[in-house]
């Protein structure tokens, strides 16, 4: 399969357009995803006659001609990130377009931030349409070439085309926006012609397109719809503590294409008869214990169809003593009641998923060593480390604590996510287990007693592959749940349950 990427070079942008044309064969030399070979279109309209629109279609003309399957449109100031094509892999079996996180880039600096505010996942028509456009879709995308055949941008706007298109395309194909970023938008290089627009204009245009696909819904009468084209009534359940970021931000819903996001619950406060959604959600976190009996207590309910998503083991704790031996990692027999199955443990009897916290756009960031060594402690299990930079995880703020984690060449830490954020960040880790659950961390770090981690220091590696491993991981597992919700197999699931007891 064939993608061609579509470079249109307006003026002021050739120097650029070299760039932008650069970082596309490095993605695909770090990973090709589903795609066999790729075609680079780029269209000279350096003299600005011409505009996008134009040179956009002519691309796509070109790119059918080729045999191209899909196309990807790429302006020339932008760049594509290394894991582009590995990450759309998992959607291109069942969407026709797919778009990724907006990140930014001033244009002559090396940092790349999330723009904000922005909605992070959209699976429907009408959250294009009830939010600020500037919060949605920008052009880098993946898309079937047909579809871009049929829906060409619209040669005769100036400013506005881009999200003319969006909404046509997002009216009859099956598309999304996935919370992974796809490329980055370099600001500061905007270019110029007698076709080009500024952003006041922009968005006085893209309201119109908005208003304009509004009454086109309204009048066919589907504009009322809540949802188009995803499953409904589904709930989350994780522990739900916001002043514990390795809790709070392990909830694949974060990130992903989910329905029904605000229906989360606690599992500390659920009930046997507590009201949800007939597809349930469980993850992640360390919740294969005995401290989270309602677990086990869910698995007895034949009206709901689970998901377990980045669970952990997390059977043998010891607070006081902060350690535990090594040991084999034994599950509940309650574990195989799943209608689908993840965790975060490696070498588990189960399909490895890790915590979807792999999958914050903070990740993407670089973080610049200030210091040899930080410690980062469990909010209440102190390591009786002092001399160094210290945190503790009692906080809700996930980028404060990459961060900090990501100051540090080495990693001093008795928090699990503390090991697993600082490993994927490529750093340096020894870990102090007081629970089992450090016992599945899949890149293997030094654990010992924090009083002896001197001895462990020659011993520390760092994983530049981590990061990627585990956002494929989560990704490839979403195709899986997404093929299984939209599946009518709830009866097979619940006999499946109850014959296990």
């Amino acid at each position: 399969m064939q993608c061609a990427i579509i470079i249109p070079i307006g003026p002021g942008h050739q120097t650029l357009a070299q760039e932008c044309a650069q970082s596309v064969q490095r993605a695909f030399q770090e990973s090709p995803g589903p795609f066999d070979d790729i075609l680079v279109l780029t269209v000279d309209d350096s003299e600005g006659r011409y505009g996008r629109s134009r040179a956009r279609n002519q691309a796509v003309r070109q790119a059918a001609e080729a045999g191209a399957e899909w196309v990807f449109f790429l302006d020339a100031d932008d760049l594509l990130l290394p894991e582009a094509f590995r990450l759309v892999a998992p959607y291109v079996a069942h969407h026709d377009a797919v778009w990724g996180a907006i990140l930014e880039n001033q244009y002559g600096s090396s940092e790349i931030v999330k723009r904000a505010p922005q909605v992070d996942h959209i699976y429907s028509l009408r959250q294009l349409l009830d939010n600020d456009p500037v919060t949605t879709l920008q052009m880098g995308h993946f898309v079937k070439t047909r579809v871009a055949l049929a829906h060409p941008f619209d040669e005769s706007l100036d400013t506005g085309e881009d999200f003319d298109y969006y909404l046509r395309v997002w009216e009859t194909q099956t598309c999304v926006k996935a919370p992974l970023p796809l490329f980055v938008n370099r600001r500061g290089a905007h270019s110029t012609g007698p076709r080009s627009a500024n952003g006041v204009q922009w968005r006085i245009a893209a309201h119109e397109a908005m208003n304009r696909a509004k009454a086109r819904l309204e009048a066919s009468g589907i504009y009322g719809h809540a949802l188009i084209g995803v499953p409904a009534g589904m709930t989350h359940v994780f522990r739900a503590d916001a002043t514990n970021a390795g809790d709070w931000w392990s909830l694949p819903a974060h990130y992903l294409p989910f329905a029904n996001k605000g229906h989360l619950l606690d599992i500390a406060a659920l009930r046997s008869d507590t009201p949800m959604h007939r597809n349930l959600v469980v993850g992640g976190g360390g919740l294969v214990s005995p401290h989270f009996p309602q677990l086990e207590q869910l698995m007895r309910r034949v009206d709901i169809r689970l998901i377990g998503w980045g669970l952990g083991h997390n059977m043998n704790v010891d607070v006081e003593a902060g350690y535990v031996e090594p040991e084999e990692l034994r599950y509940p027999r309650y574990m195989e009641r799943f209608d689908l199955l993840g965790v975060r443990d490696w070498g588990a009897p189960y399909r490895w998923v890790p915590c979807a916290s792999c999958l914050h756009p903070a990740f993407s960031r670089d973080y610049p060593i200030r210091h040899e060594i930080v410690v980062y402690e469990h909010k209440r299990i102190p390591t009786g480390i002092d001399g160094f930079p210290k945190m503790t995880n009692d906080t809700g703020d996930i980028v404060a604590a990459l961060e900090f984690l990501g100051s540090g060449r080495l990693v001093l830490t008795n928090s699990y996510h503390g090991a697993y954020w600082a490993t994927l960040l490529g750093r340096q880790v020894i870990a102090f287990p007081f629970s089992s659950k450090f016992y599945g961390l899949k890149h293997r770090i030094p654990l010992c007693r924090a009083a002896e981690w001197e001895k462990h220091v020659a011993g520390c590696k760092v994983y530049p592959e981590a990061l990627i491993e585990g956002r494929r991981a989560n990704v490839d597992f979403l195709s899986d749940v997404e093929r299984f919700l939209f599946e009518d197999s709830g009866s097979v699931a619940v006999k499946q349950r109850a014959a296990i007891g």
